[in-house]
């Protein structure tokens, strides 16, 4: 019974190891994946302006617009930044669904509103979305009436497959 008993023993004793030791390696791969510079439950840095206004990372925009980037480029976003159904967007119409009127008055800021008619078509975007503080800034320096859904519709479309 010895043997036996001995041999139990020792299975168990294994099998209640198991799971720390799993964690304990799965922790390691995770700290060295980060280490390495990889983001394995993120999804990682944007690959372009428009994706860095649809994080609503100001920095990242005001880096790329000083680098020459064209905030009115329409741009692939991947599909977890916004939504699966605006997968192509300027930073200006990214920077909307973002929900930060900081990064749209940054970019006012920076001249990246400067043409009118864009100026426009981003408050009727902010009215589509139902972005109030952005509707509201904007409002105070363009009053023109909006056809309800049309710029929202207007970007979806230029998604679709």
């Amino acid at each position: 019974m010895t043997a036996t008993g001995g041999a139990g023993r020792s299975l168990l004793l294994w099998l209640a190891a198991l799971p720390p030791a799993l964690a304990t390696v799965g922790v390691l791969w995770f700290s060295g994946s980060e280490l390495a510079g990889r983001t394995p439950f993120s999804i990682g840095p944007p690959a372009n302006i428009a994706e860095a206004a649809g994080l609503g990372s100001g920095a990242e925009v005001l880096r790329l617009l000083r680098a020459g980037h064209d905030p009115y480029v329409v741009l692939p976003i991947r599909r977890e930044i916004i939504s699966s159904t605006v997968t192509k967007a300027s930073a200006v119409e990214a920077a909307v669904w973002s929900r930060r009127v900081q990064l749209v008055e940054l970019l006012v800021r920076e001249g990246a509103l400067a043409d009118p008619q864009q100026r426009h078509h981003v408050l009727c975007l902010s009215r589509d979305v139902g972005v109030g503080d952005i509707v509201e800034y904007l409002g105070k320096t363009d009053s023109a009436p909006c056809e309800s859904g049309s710029a929202q519709a207007a970007v979806q479309a230029r998604s679709a497959p």
